[in-house]
């Protein structure tokens, strides 16, 4: 997430893509060639057990997704997102395995947006996935990073 960070959004982006887009424009073409995960591209030696589970809608910008880890995760230093860790191409066993991957990780932090009308601040509460996932965290290990837009573009 650094390297995307640094190389990519922080510094060349004028403007900010949903998680969906990013998604369709960064990393599925990446990974395209070997129908696999981005996680599996990623050399074992930057590859750490994941601290904190990041729970996010897909209509969130994924700079806010970024900002969310060093910001409000109780000291974690490496994540767990699905973007990076889910084959993008086919979604098969990967899916069937987050509810054990959040009740392991034993950290979760709900990515929400801190500003405006509460149907759109509440919008990952209305997709089944991040509600699944906020399910199998454990009793105190759940967070909340609440974002709010304009701080990031102005």
């Amino acid at each position: 997430m650094a390297a995307v960070w640094d190389k990519w959004i922080g510094k060349e982006m004028y403007w900010y893509p949903l998680t969906r887009m990013f998604v369709g424009n960064f990393v599925k073409p990446i990974t395209k060639p070997f129908q696999c995960d981005l996680y599996d591209l990623v050399p074992l030696n930057y590859r750490a057990k994941p601290e904190c589970f990041l729970s996010h809608s897909w209509d969130t910008p994924i700079h806010c997704i970024f900002k969310a880890c060093p910001e409000d995760n109780r000291g974690a230093q490496s994540y767990w997102l699905d973007l990076f860790c889910i084959n993008q191409h086919c979604y098969g066993d990967d899916i069937g395995k987050i509810g054990k991957i959040v009740e392991n990780i034993k950290n979760t932090t709900v990515v929400r947006r801190g500003e405006g009308v509460p149907e759109y601040n509440l919008r990952c509460m209305y997709r089944s996935w991040c509600i699944y996932e906020v399910v199998h965290t454990p009793n105190d290990c759940l967070n909340f990073f609440c974002f709010c837009a304009l701080r990031y573009f102005f």
